[in-house]
């Protein structure tokens, strides 16, 4: 179920939202951009991709929070369990 944000009022095309998105993932160490894609449509964002930590799901929805004009997310983004360290 997509996440509804609390928005100000600001009309950005889906495009704009996109290359801010990407340019913030790419920014951000923790988001291993190259393993996960974003589409944009009406001002909601769908993330999805596989990525080896919980962390790094976060992260990148971190990123599409930070976006002025996003009018929602989907984090479909999915933790790969056999790439996570064991704890013990």
């Amino acid at each position: 179920m997509p996440t509804r944000m609390k928005s100000e009022v600001e009309t950005r095309t889906d495009a704009e939202i996109a290359r801010e998105v990407t340019r913030r993932m790419k920014e951000d160490i923790e988001v291993p951009d190259d393993r996960i894609t974003t589409r944009v449509v009406e001002g909601f964002i769908t993330i999805t991709g596989i990525v080896n930590r919980a962390v790094q799901k976060d992260a990148a929805e971190r990123c599409v929070r930070e976006v002025k004009g996003v009018r929602g997310i989907a984090n479909k983004i999915e933790v790969d369990p056999a790439a996570a360290p064991i704890e013990g």
